[in-house]
């Protein structure tokens, strides 16, 4: 018996050590060391993937997966960490599982990353969505795709998206009244355009800006087109820059461009991208990419264009505000059905231009 108690001892403490040992082994926790250290991780969300979410990963102390279901998802999610920590390939796990649910997204990148671009494209065409790539980035005109966010939209509806490229002006009196013309006077162009039936790019709105000519041919337009409204709006706004010569009456162009301020210059900025967006049948329209679920790469130049290309994204993001008003006034059977994601990679290099609120909170309800 006391041989038996021997063993029996032995067993149990060697079980014990074996225990110990397995449980060091198995625990990835680290909390002393300055490098390599495991911390433990939050508590995880209830498992979502693949049908109710994605899958950003697993933690990195008890392999448990981090998923990010579809209400979380059409939540703000913000990825943050320092250069070569792996966001960008993260994005590419995120834009992959979407691809995955027959859902697409749109990727606004603050830099030029041929690289990237080639991974999305690649991964497109091995799931059998190549015609549903789209790509656009005005500094390489021969391989991008067209965009001209002129063509869909009322006057006030195109002037509001034209005017957030200027700063706010809610704590000046002074630039906020200038601005508020501004607003008028475009809403008043493009109601005339439309008056006509006519489409509109950037270099018609630089044209229109500049050229007394081609000012005063519209309101002879408008006028022959039996809509009173446009006619009398515009009226209202060029009478105010027109004066009396021997010769009859002239339009003074140089003061109409005062009245419109620096919106001129950044309506010229895009007019000087050539075809990329000064076209009448652009191949990109956010509310097909969207309703379609196709996936969209934006490259804004922000290393060597800084300037213009933020107030290229802030038209993207108004661009995409707009598409959303219109698909939210379709039947809810036709709206996205899985979320529909909008990444800005880089986004520290847009911050102070583009704010997050603006682009999300109304555009939740949509699974976009």
């Amino acid at each position: 018996s006391l041989a038996m108690g021997g063993l029996g001892a032995s067993m149990a403490g060697g079980a014990w050590f074996g225990h110990k040992m397995m449980s060091r082994r198995l625990d990835r926790l680290d909390e002393k060391s300055r490098e390599g250290f495991v911390l433990p991780s939050d508590p995880v969300f209830p498992p979502g993937a693949p049908d109710h979410g994605w899958r950003a990963g697993y933690t990195k102390d008890q392999y448990l997966p981090v998923d990010i279901t579809d209400d979380n998802d059409v939540a703000h999610n913000l990825i943050v960490g320092q250069s070569g920590v792996g966001k960008t390939t993260l994005i590419l796990w995120r834009v992959y599982q979407s691809l995955l649910r027959g859902s697409g997204a749109i990727i606004i990148n603050a830099k030029i990353d041929a690289d990237f671009r080639s991974d999305l494209h690649h991964m497109c065409r091995i799931m059998g969505r190549e015609d549903d790539f789209l790509a656009f980035n005005p500094d390489d005109p021969d391989n991008t795709n067209t965009w001209n966010p002129l063509l869909v939209g009322d006057g006030m509806e195109i002037a509001a998206r034209l005017l957030s490229l200027i700063p706010t002006t809610e704590s000046s009196p002074g630039a906020d009244h200038y601005k508020q013309q501004s607003n008028t006077a475009l809403m008043a162009l493009v109601d005339a355009i439309r008056a006509c039936n006519r489409t509109v790019h950037w270099g018609d709105m630089v044209l229109l800006a500049q050229n007394s000519s081609a000012i005063m041919a519209l309101e002879a337009m408008v006028a022959r087109s039996g809509n009173v409204h446009a006619h009398r709006l515009l009226s209202i706004i060029l009478n105010q820059f027109k004066y009396p010569t021997k010769k009859g009456v002239r339009f003074d162009n140089q003061k109409f461009k005062q009245e419109l301020g620096g919106i001129v210059g950044r309506i010229a900025a895009f007019a000087n991208f050539g075809d990329v967006m000064n076209t009448y049948a652009p191949e990109i329209n956010l509310v097909d990419v969207i309703l379609n679920k196709k996936i969209l790469y934006v490259e804004v130049p922000t290393m060597h264009k800084d300037i213009t290309a933020i107030n290229l994204a802030k038209l993207f993001v108004s661009d995409i505000r707009s598409a959303a008003a219109r698909i939210q006034k379709l039947p809810v059977s036709e709206r996205p059905k899985h979320p529909y994601p909008v990444i800005i990679d880089e986004f520290g290099a847009l911050a102070t231009a583009l704010s997050l609120i603006h682009i999300s909170e109304p555009t939740r309800p949509l699974y976009i």
